[in-house]
């Protein structure tokens, strides 16, 4: 029989293996960016990882934070981020850390003063609902003419609704565009976009799950928005879905059926305490336009990362069939190849070599710099390179890339940083780049700074030229851009961003860039 001492005892010590194995499995923990796509950031961890929407994530490379991003879009073990700041330029392999989210283990303890824990257990399980609500301004002038940007941004994650069986996501923006110029009267536009409103329904151990809405999956290759369900099982070594859903309009974002797409996976992967991270995963989508064939492919997806390591490879082959095949398309032809190796052979030492063909990849980007275009343009080829580090103060990077065929091209880039320079913790960073094809040459040169006046405040000035020379012109036809760019916190909840830029030169006129904005997150 237990006495009302050793009762005390018992709870005492089941409260307290509670708290040490909720802290052992709660720390820090750590893996690499495994993909890039403009300002979005991938990684292979998802649910079952301890990853939930919403959460943020900083980056590191060489022990020194470079940017911190927050997750959008999270399957069972897969991450999609968003780019909130950046002190220089994220590379795949870069370090992630985040802390999982995990609850600890259920003590079962029947007398009544157990009750206490299961209060305690019933208050990690709470709902929560995390998001921000702001606005933002934009003005663009180029010789006279140009717009005004008022907007409106809505974006909401609730957890654990409905008894925590249920989460749900909003995410809409709405923009107010006044068009001016010198020979036409002035033009207004009114547009409100949905990037997500989803419902899903899964169990509490996130094994099983059932979406329904708009949304996106990283796990379904290209396939990005899509109104419809997602179908997921799995546990911590597979997984698998299905999907159906329709592309939403391509320059409204409203609601369409001009395109049904349908498909399924299957993915294979490393426990969540494993060191060696890898996964793997294939499947199958086909789509249909005005009830016609549009483009059936099936695709493979895998990566593999430790600590000195990092791989990343993916193949979509198409499927063609009907006007496809008529037209004496082969019945299978491999596209959208995109592969990447990076290691690191010593400490401070880093080198990369890749291919990509894709044709198009799908961006979000709220602005977009010379430097962003040009390397947009430049992305397709083979390439390799290298990055040093250098007393935990200075980077030298460079890479070379190669595109064969007809129209034979290839390209370079160097880079060079100092940083964590003073309690400002200043960088300094300068970039050369050069593109020669057979009809046409570019090349860039540009530099910045960057400075933290407070520990939550950010300035970041920059300057540029693009050149380019298109055959049989014998000059340049340069394009320069100067911007600063500003990030404050006001407290926890209040976030501050303004910028400005000039280009100006080359055949596009002078434009000038204003924009700000105000959020504040619950």
């Amino acid at each position: 029989m237990l006495t009302p001492s050793s009762l005390r005892l018992r709870l005492a010590t089941s409260l307290l293996a509670c708290i040490v194995a909720g802290t052992a499995v709660a720390g820090v923990s750590t893996t690499k960016i495994s993909y890039l796509a403009g300002a979005m950031v991938y990684a292979d961890v998802g649910s079952l990882d301890g990853i939930q929407s919403g959460d943020t994530i900083q980056v590191f490379r060489a022990g020194a934070p470079v940017a911190l991003v927050r997750v959008a879009f999270v399957s069972t073990r897969r991450a999609a981020c968003d780019t909130l700041w950046t002190r220089g330029r994220v590379t795949v392999g870069d370090e992630m850390r985040y802390t999982p989210h995990v609850l600890p283990p259920v003590v079962v303890v029947k007398p009544a003063p157990a009750q206490g824990l299961a209060a305690a257990l019933a208050k990690q399980r709470r709902p929560r609902i995390r998001g921000r609500v702001g606005g933002r301004f934009l003005s663009v002038t180029t010789d006279g003419a140009g717009f005004k940007q008022p907007a409106l941004d809505l974006r909401f994650d609730g957890y654990n609704q409905g008894g925590g069986h249920v989460d749900v996501a909003f995410d809409v923006r709405n923009r107010r565009t006044v068009r001016t110029s010198v020979t036409n009267p002035s033009t207004t536009e009114q547009i409100s976009r949905v990037y997500r409103a989803s419902l899903v329904v899964r169990t509490l151990d996130s094994r099983r799950s059932f979406s329904v809405g708009r949304q996106t999956s990283s796990s379904l290759a290209s396939v990005s928005l899509f109104d419809g369900a997602l179908m997921q099982s799995g546990n911590d070594r597979h997984s698998f879905g299905f999907f159906s859903g329709n592309q939403p309009d391509p320059a409204s974002f409203g609601l369409s059926h001009e395109i049904l797409e349908s498909g399924g996976f299957i993915e294979f992967h490393s426990a969540a305490a494993s060191e060696k991270r890898y996964q793997a995963s294939f499947g199958g989508i086909t789509s249909q336009q005005g009830g016609q064939p549009n483009r059936d492919f099936m695709f493979t997806q895998a990566s593999w990362s430790t600590r000195r390591f990092t791989s990343t490879f993916t193949q979509e082959v198409d499927v063609n069939r009907g006007w496809r095949r008529a037209q004496g398309e082969p019945g299978l032809s491999p596209t959208s190849t995109f592969g990447m190796v990076r290691v690191v052979p010593i400490t401070g030492l880093g080198v990369n070599s890749g291919f990509d063909n894709r044709r198009n990849v799908r961006l979000y980007r709220d602005r977009i710099t010379p430097a962003d275009q040009f390397d947009d343009a430049y992305r397709q080829g083979a390439w390799v390179g290298a990055d040093l580090e250098l007393l935990k103060r200075f980077r030298l990077s460079g890479e070379t890339r190669s595109s064969g065929g007809a129209d034979h091209s290839s390209s370079w880039s160097g880079n060079a940083e100092a940083y964590r320079i003073s309690s400002l913790h200043i960088s300094v960073r300068g970039r050369m780049s050069q593109f020669t094809g057979p009809s046409v040459t570019s090349r860039l040169y540009s530099g910045s700074m960057g400075l933290d006046p407070t520990s939550l405040s950010h300035i970041e000035m920059a300057a540029g030229v693009r050149g380019t020379r298109i055959a049989p012109k014998t000059t340049f036809d340069n394009q320069a851009w100067q911007s600063v760019d500003m990030d404050l916190a006001l407290g926890r909840r209040w976030y501050v961003n303004g910028g400005f830029e000039r280009d100006y030169g080359g055949s596009s006129g002078d434009t000038e860039q204003f924009q700000g904005g105000l959020s504040w997150r619950f």
